[in-house]
């Protein structure tokens, strides 16, 4: 579980803003097609893996900037 720090409103408002390019994401579906189809190379098996890993990542960020918000929200 890893520690960020304190985030503030702001940034966390802004993190839940960011998505992966559609172009990124037309990317991604199409190399998991090959791998369900057992067709990816070895480099785009590589490339899946970080498309994964990022996608992981950001969705921890946003599950963090959700709970800051809901978190400083007025009671």
């Amino acid at each position: 579980r890893p520690h960020f720090g304190e985030m503030t409103s702001k940034t966390a408002k802004t993190i839940l803003g960011l998505s992966i390019p559609e172009p990124e994401r037309a990317r991604m579906k199409a190399l998991l097609a090959k791998a369900k189809a057992g067709t990816i190379s070895r480099e785009e098996s590589l490339d899946l893996d970080e498309y994964e890993r990022a996608g992981n990542m950001l969705s921890v960020l946003k599950a963090k900037a959700r709970r800051i918000l809901k978190a400083k929200k007025p009671a």
